[in-house]
């Protein structure tokens, strides 16, 4: 929320720049502890990703080796193992990059599907979390819907983004409902933190609670 926007709403502009510095500090503070995880992690996966390059090179100049000795030798039986280890070997990378592909195409489903209804970034996450078993692929890489028994159904994306508004089970969770839940959009604000909440949660919390809107953004009088 912006320092005009606050003006707008009748604070002081005291009071706005209380609310404003207090929820930048609050974002700006949050953003650098990601920063830092995101960081980490990537530091950590180019590491893993080096050392298993290093290894791939390694074994491949180890069989390469192997391999001219074989020849040179007329050994044609480890010839046959050099190139029955081979094929093994590309197609399990095969695999890998086949089931790479999957869990990124179900993964995308997933979140434009949450996104698409949860009210607010802990809500889209729980949200994916209730809805994975429901999503996957079928054998040419298309995403399909699934049941609660786990069997492939007929139904679109559209048909289950309608399961999801109108079946009454993620109600706590969508945008729209009043169901009581984590963050849910009925709530004022909740037990979430000032950054966490949307514009339209902070005009409610200041039009239907001002006590408590101020003692939430530590505005003093």
């Amino acid at each position: 929320m912006t320092y005009e926007e606050l003006i707008a709403m009748g604070l002081s502009e005291e009071q706005a720049k209380q609310v404003a510095e207090a929820s930048k500090q609050e974002t700006d503070a949050k953003q650098a502890e990601l920063d830092a995880i995101k960081a980490n992690r990537d530091a950590i996966i180019a590491e893993k990703r080096l050392e298993t390059e290093k290894q791939r090179q390694s074994k491949a100049e180890a069989d390469r080796l192997a391999e001219e000795k074989a020849k040179a030798e007329g050994d044609v039986k480890t010839l046959e193992e050099t190139w029955r280890k081979r094929e093994e070997s590309l197609l399990g990378e095969i695999g890998q990059l086949k089931q790479e592909k999957t869990e990124t195409t179900v993964k995308s489903a997933i979140s434009k599907i949450a996104g698409k209804h949860a009210s607010n970034d802990t809500n889209r996450r729980n949200l994916e979390r209730l809805i994975r078993d429901f999503i996957t692929v079928d054998e040419t890489g298309n995403i399909v819907f699934l049941d609660e028994n786990g069997v492939k159904t007929n139904q679109t994306e559209d048909d289950f983004s309608k399961h999801i508004a109108t079946s009454g089970q993620y109600d706590s969770l969508i945008v729209g409902t009043h169901a009581s839940g984590t963050g849910s959009s009925g709530v004022a604000g909740g037990a979430k933190a000032p950054s966490d909440m949307t514009e339209e949660e902070r005009v409610q919390m200041y039009n239907t609670n001002p006590v408590l809107f101020k003692q939430t953004f530590g505005i003093k009088e």
